[in-house]
């Protein structure tokens, strides 16, 4: 008997398996298919074209406007073995929503094999996880990282094996590295510790237990507690203003850049005192006492008087050494003796805490880590060894002007520092009680990485303040801005256009998940509400940031849906049975076109009589419907239905690229206008060569097509010029009035600044109209809208008054119903437009 059910078992193993890589194979060849053909969007082009810099020319200078460096660096790295094409551009973020679609594998032990599968099928068809897979930004990336945490997170919660946690910090490494919105998530997952974990993290706000016990989701909220808290550094520039200080440059700023602190008077000199050798020597002298006394261990002993001495001294010593060494490399002085003397004074002083005066190898952490904390404070404020002028000079961006060195360093970057500074070492501190040395690892692993993609392998020192202070605060600062001015709505609006099973299938869901109690189920539920509500509040809406929404849903509705299936007793289906199931979904496609689809009374008195007659019968057959509830029948075909809706909606958003369906996901997309002149400035290449004679491009068109063209403009073919008047807008110097200029090859000009003298006119072929980058024409939006100028009631308000008269509208309905189906709308794409000109 065993035997037959160990076979059975094993059986179901290889199909599982089977049917798992069948799907990673098609979720692959979905994300492939024609994945050169669509235009690159804007910001495709962007992240595309530095990381191209970075792999023709080995430069890169991290940004926080382009988010985070890895995608970057992933990008070069592809390019370095595969070559530079669209394809490759995008080979990448495939890879990583192929990964991602494979996730929900390693939950199987917790949840069964049917959950991980239905998991897995929603990732692979969902539209916006499908559509932005194939997409050159970092945002299924970030769903890839946040996944693989969660996944790590329950695995920890419910094991607490050490090796979790070091694969959590270098997954929240690369997550920081990755985008912003590592921000969001951290907070999620730590109310997901906190909450979990709330037995133990309560207790020991009020000592009745030790920090060194927690384990499990409090553990878990701890470790990411301690390795993101000095990231959240530029926080406190919300409070500025009552510091007078100006800590987070808002957007805007005259002078400085964007997030990070301004390089303005008050000025600090250092250091503030000239200490002398022997003031040292005597602060050296006391910290060494200091240590001694609270290394003692009672009832005192000779042996261990001279032994903490010891300890103390080696300790302060290895301090002293510390700063000694730091301040030779920073005045580009290495010295290796230095750093020799001061690695072996540090095994020395370990070594007597541990073993000499027995103390744990946590203790004997915090007593080294204090010795070297107040050398390095003296040798900053009190020497000339550790110059925080020179680390400005070498850790900030070129575009801060650091000015003479000699007049000081202004009082804003001192306090971002000690803020800064300050909340590493209280992390360090609580880390180390924690878990000591394995806390050490985690750190180590979590700023190696963090270091080495932030600086691009070390080649860019600034990447550590751009990464570390100004990537919080330089998104901070765009919150005012508003880029896309969404309304609050918005991701409803996307969610409805393109993830209607998913909403639909977690909204039910997270009601079963909360009435049955399911912890699971709630977590998932909990990632899904809470993210929606994150993203809502967040002032930047775009159409790539609903993968964060899908993810969690698709979670929720998957694992809702699979434990839907398992409850049925499918053995014991019988007629009835089916006959619920087969008038779900043809009562929801009547209810669709009572709604959305019929043009007269007539079809509508039909539509709605039919119903009735489905509904009545649904009703007959599961009263008398033992094997199936009314509420698995209902899931069920909801999910029958929409999830050939979804497959449908898929297939058109992502494989149609001829720019015919008005897509809400597109937003400042390439158009395919700019393939045929591609193909212009291909013909015309060879010739401007031979020739000397560059085609000329207007700066205002820079991107999507700089990406096309860095081939091009690298052999002096082409050139980007500035085509503008003097009365128009971003005119400077360096300008050319379009008007003046004489057409001799090929030139692409922008709609504002294009051609009206006749005469010029005369000697040169225009083209009609063109299309550089599409935008969705918006019509969700309320007519004569003007957020800015609103307050948050009145928006809500408004809004609102808005939605139920449009509900009471007929047409309303029915313009719904022709852009869910057909994608008709009775406005055009916005579009950015230009003009090519070639001489007669």
């Amino acid at each position: 008997m065993n035997k037959t059910k160990n076979q059975i078992h094993h059986t179901n193993k290889i199909l599982f398996n089977i049917c798992f890589v069948s799907l990673l194979c098609l979720a692959l060849a979905l994300r492939l298919w024609d994945l050169d053909v669509r235009v690159m969007h804007y910001d495709e082009a962007i992240h595309l074209y530095y990381a191209w810099k970075l792999f023709a020319e080995g430069t890169y200078l991290h940004s926080p406007w382009m988010h985070g460096p890895f995608q970057i660096e992933m990008s070069a790295l592809v390019f370095k073995l595969l070559g530079d094409t669209d394809f490759t551009a995008r080979l990448g973020y495939v890879l990583f929503g192929t990964s991602l679609v494979a996730l929900p594998y390693f939950l199987r032990s917790y949840w069964g094999n049917l959950p991980s599968l239905m998991v897995s099928i929603f990732l692979t068809i969902s539209p916006s996880l499908l559509y932005f897979s194939r997409f050159g930004r970092n945002d299924i990336i970030i769903a890839f990282w946040t996944t693989s945490l969660f996944i790590i997170f329950w695995h920890y919660s419910n094991n607490n094996r050490t090796k979790y946690l070091y694969i959590a910090s270098a997954v929240m490494a690369l997550l920081f590295s990755t985008k912003e919105t590592s921000f969001f998530i951290t907070l999620i997952f730590l109310g997901f510790g906190f909450a979990l974990g709330i037995n133990q993290l309560v207790p020991l706000l009020f000592r009745r237990s030790r920090l060194r016990d927690v384990t499990g989701p409090a553990g878990f909220f701890i470790l990411l507690l301690t390795l993101t808290l000095p990231q959240w550094a530029a926080i406190s520039g919300l409070f500025q203003s009552l510091l007078g200080l100006y800590i987070v440059n808002p957007d805007g700023v005259v002078s400085g850049l964007v997030g990070s602190p301004l390089w303005a008077p008050p000025l600090v000199n250092f250091p503030i005192y000239n200490a002398s050798i022997w003031s040292q020597i005597a602060l050296a002298s006391c910290m060494t006492l200091t240590l001694s006394l609270i290394s003692l261990k009672k009832p005192i002993k000779r042996r261990q008087i001279v032994n903490t001495i010891i300890v103390g001294a080696c300790a302060a010593f290895s301090g002293y050494l510390l700063s000694q060494s730091i301040s030779r490399f920073i005045y580009n002085n290495p010295s290796v003796l230095t750093a020799i003397i001061f690695i072996f004074f540090l095994f020395l002083t370990t070594a007597y805490c541990r073993f000499s005066i027995g103390l744990s190898r946590k203790h004997a952490l915090l007593l080294i880590l204090m010795p070297i904390t107040f050398m390095v404070v003296v040798a900053t404020l009190f020497t000339s060894e550790l110059n925080p002028e020179i680390f400005a000079i070498t850790l900030l961006p070129s575009e801060i002007q650091v000015g003479n060195e000699s007049l000081g360093v202004p009082l804003n970057f001192i306090a971002a520092a000690s803020i800064g500074l300050g909340l590493l070492l209280i992390s360090v501190i609580v880390g180390i009680i924690w878990k000591g040395v394995e806390w050490i690892y985690c750190s180590i692993i979590f700023y190696s990485i963090w270091v080495l993609t932030h600086t691009t392998l070390l080649t860019n020192p600034s990447g550590i303040f751009t990464g570390g202070w100004q990537g919080l605060g330089y998104w901070m600062a765009q919150q005012e801005v508003a880029r896309g001015n969404q309304p609050w709505y918005y991701y409803l609006v996307g969610l409805s256009v393109y993830e209607f099973m998913l909403i639909v299938l977690s909204i039910i869901g997270c009601s079963y998940f909360l009435k049955r109690g399911h912890i699971l189920g709630i977590i998932l539920s909990g990632w899904a509400v809470l993210s929606l509500a994150a993203y809502t509040i967040a002032s930047e809406k775009m159409p790539w940031l609903l993968v964060n929404l899908a993810l969690p849903m698709a979670f929720v509705s998957g694992y809702y849906i699979s434990l839907t299936i398992r409850d049925v007793q499918w053995t014991k289906i019988r007629l009835g049975s089916l006959t619920c199931l087969s008038l779900t979904p043809l009562i929801i496609l009547f209810l669709g076109f009572i709604l959305f689809l019929s043009r007269s009374m007539l079809s509508a008195i039909v539509a709605i009589g039919l119903t009735a007659i489905a509904l009545i019968m649904f009703s007959i057959c599961a009263r008398y419907s033992k094997s199936l509830s009314i509420r698995d029948s209902v899931s069920i075909g909801i999910f029958i239905t929409l999830f050939l809706a979804t497959i449908f909606t898929s297939i058109r958003t992502v494989y149609e690229v001829d720019d015919k369906y008005p897509e809400l996901l597109v937003y400042a997309q390439g158009s395919t206008d700019l393939k045929h002149s591609l193909k212009e400035i291909s013909n015309f290449a060879d010739r401007s060569l031979l020739e000397d004679n560059p085609m000329s491009v207007d700066y205002d068109m820079w991107f999507p097509i700089q990406w096309y063209l860095r081939n091009v403009t690298d052999v002096g073919a082409l050139e980007f010029k500035c085509f503008k008047d003097e009365n128009n807008t971003g005119w400077n110097d360096s300008c050319i009035d379009p008007n003046e200029t004489e057409i001799s090859s090929l030139t692409l000009i922008t709609d504002p600044n294009k051609i009206t003298d006749e005469d010029n006119l005369d000697q040169a072929h225009e083209s009609e109209l063109l299309r550089n980058l599409l935008w969705f024409p918006e019509t969700y939006r309320r007519p004569g809208e003007n957020r800015h100028d609103e307050t948050i009631a009145d928006e809500v308000t408004k809004d609102f008054s808005f939605f139920f008269d449009s509900a009471k509208n007929v047409d309303t309905w029915r313009t719904v119903g022709d852009y869910l189906l057909y994608r008709k709308l009775d406005s055009d794409w916005y579009y950015s437009g230009y003009y090519t000109y070639s001489p007669k």
